[in-house]
């Protein structure tokens, strides 16, 4: 779906707020599977979608190591592998993104 990204999910919300791109890192990462930036994101700490912190947080890093807040077809991507890997739903499934 759309460009290629390293979609990488992380642990920690801190961590994702602590992410800085490193040039040495990069290269040694990327490109893979024609991916050239780096898209990393925290899964909600619980709760309905309308509730605070609900949301999946995420950050995009191009390859200029400069990060790219405006990254649609990154979210979109992510949402999908997140909604195969839920498995199947009666409903719909809400995903917010911040």
């Amino acid at each position: 779906m759309g460009l290629p990204f390293l979609v990488v999910e992380l642990a920690l919300r801190e961590a994702l707020r602590r992410a800085v791109p490193r040039r040495s890192g990069y290269d040694k990462a990327l490109p893979l599977d024609g991916a050239r930036a780096v898209y990393s994101y925290v899964r909600p700490l619980a709760g309905s979608p309308s509730q605070p912190g609900s949301e999946i947080q995420a950050r995009n890093f191009s390859p200029r190591l400069t990060e790219d807040p405006a990254t649609g077809s990154a979210t979109a991507a992510a949402a999908a592998m997140l909604a195969e890997a839920s498995g199947p739903s009666d409903g719909e499934l809400i995903f917010r993104f911040a």
